[in-house]
């Protein structure tokens, strides 16, 4: 049964790389099937699933993983270059309830750290803050809200001296509101 899991997950990769192809490229458009067949080709090398090597796998795969291993480092050094540069902000779509998790509060409240008893707005502005610390700069921290959470978030925060974030980098608006024109919509 395991060996086939790797089969498998080639296999949806392929397919999930050929229909985004198809979609997004417009290779269903293509000249010549042969136009088509290289478009897919080059879609479904850019769009594979994380390579992964179970134990025992052979090595036949160790390129795939060091290419997909280069790309990830050269993405997340752009990335570290950006937010050096003041260039990137965090947001966090912070509107929901917990009323499906029996909880009467915004859902950021939950407490998720089974031992620590840590929220996920404490998780993530913890998160937000290492990465000020490790580029040694502000990050701008947006939270949307909804009309349900905004104040008992903001005032979260306010209680919670906004997890060790500068004050002045978080900036909480709320979604707006539209009005439902008919029951289902």
């Amino acid at each position: 049964m395991t060996a086939s899991r790797p089969v498998l997950a080639r296999a949806l990769g392929l397919l999930t790389a050929v229909l985004l192809a198809t979609a997004c490229r417009g290779t269903e458009t293509a000249a010549t099937p042969a136009d088509r067949a290289q478009s897919v080709a080059g879609a479904t090398t850019a769009l594979l699933p994380t390579p992964t090597l179970a134990s025992g796998q052979s090595q036949g795969d160790a390129p795939a993983v060091a290419a997909w291993t280069g790309a990830w480092d050269a993405a997340a050094a752009t990335g570290r270059d950006l937010i050096a540069q003041g260039k990137v902000g965090a947001l966090l779509v912070a509107g929901g309830q917990g009323t499906r998790l029996g909880f009467d509060k915004p859902k950021g409240m939950f407490p998720v750290g089974p031992l620590s008893g840590k929220t996920l707005y404490q998780w993530f502005a913890e998160q937000l803050r290492c990465r000020c610390a490790e580029a040694r700069r502000s990050i701008s921290y947006f939270m949307m809200t909804s009309n349900a959470t905004h104040n008992e978030t903001l005032d979260f925060f306010k209680e919670n001296g906004f997890f060790g974030l500068v004050k002045d980098d978080v900036f909480m608006f709320q979604q707006g509101l539209l009005p439902a024109i008919a029951a289902d919509s």
